[in-house]
């Protein structure tokens, strides 16, 4: 299925009025949307989460999981405040819990962190 798009141009109709016309650009087609590709970068982090299991234990797939819940919680909340003029953003939110999880560094020190990880990653 082809997304439908409208010709996207800037015309001024009339120098007396100035009538300023924008719409979306006709080379705008295919099928990737946002939420489809939110999913695909879920699904990435989500990879990299599962590695993090690895190498953190349990503590991080909990983080995850509460950041991602709490990032949606929000979301649908603001949504329904809004009502019809605030979308409902649910792939958008859950990348964001899961970006903000993967900044904790999980009680390790920073001199740790940045002398040991890469040893353990096969460097020098």
């Amino acid at each position: 299925m082809e997304a439908k798009h409208k010709k996207t141009y800037v015309s001024l109709v009339s120098m007396t009025n100035r009538e300023l016309v924008v719409e979306p650009s006709p080379h705008v087609t295919g099928r990737m949307t946002k939420d489809l590709l939110m999913k695909y970068t879920f699904v990435a982090l989500c990879i990299i989460a599962a590695v993090s299991y690895l190498s953190y234990g349990f503590d991080s797939i909990m983080i995850s999981a509460i950041s991602v819940l709490v990032a949606v919680t929000c979301d649908y909340l603001l949504s329904l405040i809004m009502g019809e003029k605030g979308p409902l953003n649910t792939m958008s939110a859950a990348v964001f819990g899961l970006i903000v999880a993967m900044s904790y560094s999980l009680g390790i020190p920073t001199a740790i962190a940045t002398e040991t990880i890469p040893t353990m990653a096969g460097g020098y």
